[in-house]
């Protein structure tokens, strides 16, 4: 057991997909408080309106949940996730620099909040089914509890992070961390080297389907759990 971790820890692919996943779930936890924080205390939102902005943060989970996980098996998965990292960070760029100009509404926060749901989606999908693509099948349940212990801690840590970056430079420039942590996960994710095979077999393509789809409905339901509080084991 002890040479399955060391050749674990020691495979650099697998490094770059735990920090550039790691990096990625800060941004998200960071961004639902963040995006929160922003319609309250900088745009004195109404209770209406935090929940239509909860809403449109979850309701790329229920549209597109299953939808991502037909399409991305259809795909190389790593060009995927580095993209969906990058399209947030620049997405979230909007934010601090309408707050700059003056422009910054309750109207950019929901489309910003959708689109970068949207992203997170398709990242959250494909980062699950990309880790048989770099390590073996015997390392496979170890990789698994790695990036699932890295995910539960910034669950843990981000909502204090993001209401402490709102107390230092305030809310809307707190977002600028959030954009920074995606494109730092872009950067480690795309320096990955390892080749995928994309499954062409009908069979084999139905059977990942399947399991893809299963992953975007527990993703939703661990998401939407925790965005109420509930544990989720």
């Amino acid at each position: 057991m002890s040479n399955k971790v060391e050749g674990l820890l020691t495979n650099t692919d697998f490094r770059r997909l735990l920090i550039g996943q790691t990096a990625s779930q800060f941004g998200t936890q960071v961004a639902l408080l963040g995006m929160s924080l922003v319609a309250a205390l900088y745009l004195g939102a109404s209770p209406m309106q935090m929940g239509l902005l909860g809403f449109t943060e979850y309701a790329p989970f229920i549209i597109f949940g299953l939808l991502a996980g037909v399409w991305i098996d259809r795909f190389p998965r790593r060009p995927i996730l580095v993209a969906a990292n990058f399209f947030r960070g620049a997405l979230l760029l909007i934010v601090p620099l309408t707050a700059l100009t003056g422009f910054l509404n309750m109207t950019v926060l929901y489309l910003v909040a959708f689109i970068v749901g949207i992203c997170t989606v398709f990242f959250d999908v494909a980062y699950t089914s990309f880790l048989p693509s770099i390590v073996s099948k015997e390392q496979l349940v170890d990789g698994n509890s790695k990036l699932e212990t890295s995910k539960s801690a910034t669950q843990i840590a981000g909502p204090g992070l993001s209401g402490g970056l709102e107390q230092l430079i305030t809310a809307p420039f707190a977002i600028l961390f959030t954009s920074v942590s995606f494109f730092v996960s872009a950067v480690y994710i795309a320096r990955i080297r390892k080749l995928e095979t994309v499954v062409t077999d009908a069979k084999k393509t139905k059977k990942h389907v399947v399991g893809n789809e299963r992953r975007a409905a527990y993703g939703l339901h661990k998401t939407a759990a925790v965005g109420s509080g509930v544990t989720v084991k």
